[in-house]
């Protein structure tokens, strides 16, 4: 009898002090970055389902955060509030206040996860946050919704994705340097809306909540924001691609930039979900719309062996084409034709 409670004793101490070194479903070293640019001194929260505050990390000047704290499996919402980073958009500026940003994640234990918080994990957040259900699986739902608009491959993890201008990159069309182009467009959207990237942020979160960026909550159009977000974001992108002072032209990758796989699949997406939003069906041969964006005037017309065509008229004596040359290729791959 003893030596059976012996065993017994020494199996629930060796089982907790094996819970307590991080296993049985924890993880330890949870780690990340901030992301508009790379935010310094923002405060990092973790919440549980409860919104009770698991552990509290503030960014250093390269924007990482850790949380040294043990941390149990389960859904979690990742909040980033505070810092200052300088906008890609405008570096003249020096550092200005960053967004609130926020992601929400799903820990299985073991290891040292990898987390990082920007406007693409906002996005998905607010989506989730707007749905029913596991907020983790939701999010995976909002990402999806984003990747195919951004141009990013389905197996891109966007929540531990980090951006890059090293201009190699730019040509192979890799996810680093679509998310640095990303990350450019919204701030130099901002820019030229004359709002901060602050309100632009909360805004198209609120926009994101039902899975599209239409300027709309609903059927209530939010302000701040145009209804023309998603034209105005490829028009963002070209004006982006010829700024100086950034961190593209800085690291002489504007020009691999310019003529990228990255740059291509990104207009591709977002005109492609501009022209969605517009109800232009490209099935239907000879169906023309048109959109106003910045000033600007565009014709979109399915012809049905071209599929979709796009014009800027803004000179009607000078008309331009728009290349749909990656929007083509998906709608062909995914037999919309």
């Amino acid at each position: 009898m003893k030596q059976t409670f012996l065993k017994s004793a020494i199996a629930i101490a060796l089982s907790a002090g094996i819970a307590g070194c991080g296993g049985g479903g924890a993880a330890t070293g949870v780690t990340g970055h901030v992301i508009l640019d790379y935010v310094s001194g923002a405060t990092v929260t973790l919440e549980d389902k409860s919104g009770s505050t698991v552990a509290t990390a503030s960014t250093s000047t390269d924007g990482k955060y850790t949380f040294d704290t043990t941390v149990s499996a389960g859904t979690y919402k990742l909040h980033s509030t505070g810092g200052t980073y300088v906008s890609e958009a405008n570096t003249s500026k020096g550092s200005i206040p960053a967004a609130d940003l926020c992601a929400y994640v799903s820990i299985t234990g073991g290891g040292a996860p990898t987390f990082n918080l920007s406007s693409l994990t906002t996005f998905a957040c607010h989506y989730a946050e707007g749905s029913s259900g596991d907020k983790a699986e939701k999010a995976k739902e909002g990402y999806k919704k984003l990747k195919e608009l951004f141009g990013f491959d389905e197996s891109v993890d966007l929540a531990s994705l980090l951006p890059s201008y090293d201009p190699t990159l730019f040509k192979a069309g890799d996810p680093k340097a679509t998310f640095a182009l990303v990350l450019g467009m919204f701030e130099t959207l901002a820019e030229r809306w004359g709002i901060t990237p602050s309100k632009l942020y909360a805004a198209l979160a609120k926009d994101f909540s039902d899975g599209t960026f239409d300027g709309k909550e609903g059927n209530t159009t939010i302000s701040g924001i145009k209804t023309t977000i998603l034209s105005d974001l490829v028009s963002s992108l070209d004006v982006y691609l010829h700024a100086t002072g950034t961190k593209l032209s800085d690291e002489n990758a504007t020009e691999a930039a310019k003529d990228s796989n990255a740059t291509e699949e990104i207009r591709g997406g977002v005109s492609g979900g501009a022209s969605a939003g517009s109800g232009l069906n490209v099935g239907s041969s000879g169906a023309v719309t048109t959109l106003s964006a910045d000033g600007k005037q565009y014709v979109l017309v399915a012809a049905r062996s071209k599929l979709l065509v796009g014009f800027d008229i803004t000179d009607p004596q000078h008309p331009t084409d728009i290349n749909y040359t990656t929007l083509n290729t998906h709608i062909t791959d995914e037999g919309l034709s």
